[in-house]
């Protein structure tokens, strides 16, 4: 009986690493507000920030607008929504938009929402 529970248990784990390893998503997540997120850093040239969204769903989307408001210092339109068709694959980060500055030597300050909806895959 010992042997049987040892043997089962040895097969589990073989079952259970080789279903690891396929590197397929163990589960479908959807995107949403929870599994999309973004953010903004300085860019390399250090005129202005990029803008990024990170696609933690298991579907790829569009980011498909931006709005700067609150902005102070800043060259890029402010209060105006800019369109875009930016594809960010599943699992991904993708800078969608920089945002330039008026005065390097100034300090620079702004807010931005964000608009994506669900790609279709390719």
């Amino acid at each position: 009986m010992a042997r049987l529970k040892r043997a089962s248990a040895a097969v589990l784990v073989g079952l259970l690493v080789a279903d690891c390893s396929t590197g397929r998503p163990l589960a479908d997540i959807e995107p949403s507000q929870y599994s999309i997120s973004s953010g903004s850093e300085m860019s390399y040239g250090g005129d202005g920030y990029n803008i990024w969204v990170m696609n933690s769903s298991t579907r790829p989307i569009m980011v498909t607008g931006v709005l700067l408001h609150d902005c102070e210092n800043i060259r890029s339109e402010c209060g105006t929504a800019t369109r875009l068709q930016v594809r960010v694959e599943p699992g991904r980060r993708q800078t969608v938009y920089t945002v330039r500055t008026s005065d390097r030597g100034r300090p620079s300050t702004f807010r931005f929402s964000y608009t994506w909806s669900g790609a279709t895959s390719q």
